[in-house]
């Protein structure tokens, strides 16, 4: 704001000094006059931008669909997703398996989602990730401990973490993603996804009920991923838990609870788990 000020005193004393000084031609001085009067309006035009630019917070933990960015109206729902939060989360770039949410670093680790925008359908997604300083200097590196679900058809979006190992990154810090992917496999010792059957947000948890809709015994430990949205698409949090049956037969059920500890906020989720055909 001191720039500005300084633009329109300086606006000011121009116009005295052109009108003042001329003294051959009235209308010469006014044409010179509005010239300059236009030029130094630029400048101050330019100013205000500037000081606005430079007083508007900018949000760098969390991905933000843009205009460029296709929305996710229209897409179909996942197979393997529960909860009522899958239409919040961006579109993601068109043709591209990328990152398109994430969440706050919590001194450990970092919520992420994936969308599938290619026209394959992939499973096994790994994320690798850089942090760096707002000087671009790098600061830690860091590696995904799983995503869920873990087949994706083409739309479909999957979510999981960062882990950096307790790095203490300052406020400012960037984060650049290498996403990939594999072909799914028919074989055995593969990551199956089980369908939600039910989820709901009861206190301080969720509860729902699972359900194997393979042709194959899926073994555990299960493990819940539950990750809590805003009315806005912002993480809120990232929870995880384990279910106490560890074996489900074709198109059995399996109970589950992800409990949130702290103060919590979840006005709107999603939740996925997998298994093994071992």
């Amino acid at each position: 704001m001191k720039q500005l000020g300084i633009g329109v005193l300086v606006l000011a004393l121009v116009v005295t000094t052109v009108v003042d000084s001329t003294g051959s031609s009235p209308v010469a001085a006014q044409d010179e006059a509005e010239a300059t009067i236009s030029v130094l309006m630029t400048e101050v035009a330019e100013l205000q931008t500037q000081v606005a630019e430079l007083t508007t917070p900018t949000a760098r933990s969390t991905a933000v669909a843009d205009e460029s960015t296709p929305s996710s109206e229209g897409l179909g729902e996942s197979r393997y997703l529960g909860g009522d939060g899958e239409a919040l989360i961006p579109g993601g770039a068109e043709s591209e398996l990328s990152v398109v949410l994430v969440g706050r670093y919590d001194g450990n680790s970092l919520p992420l989602v994936v969308r599938n925008n290619t026209d394959q359908e992939v499973a096994d997604v790994s994320v690798s990730a850089v942090a760096r300083g707002a000087d671009n200097a790098l600061l830690a590196t860091g590696g995904d401990h799983e995503f869920k679900p873990n087949n994706l058809v083409p739309g479909d979006v999957t979510m999981g973490f960062i882990y950096f190992d307790g790095a203490e990154l300052p406020p400012g810090v960037t984060f650049e993603f290498d996403v990939s992917a594999s072909e799914p496999s028919d074989g055995s010792f593969s990551r199956r996804d089980f369908v939600v059957d039910e989820a709901a947000l009861v206190g301080d948890r969720v509860v729902g009920v699972l359900s194997n809709p393979h042709s194959e015994d899926l073994r555990g430990p299960f493990n819940v991923y539950l990750l809590c949205l805003g009315d806005d698409g912002s993480v809120l949090g990232f929870h995880q838990d384990y279910t106490d049956k560890e074996a489900a037969s074709p198109g059995e059920t399996v109970p589950f609870q992800v409990t949130m500890y702290g103060e919590v906020s979840c006005p709107h989720f999603i939740v996925a788990a997998s298994g093994y055909n071992l």
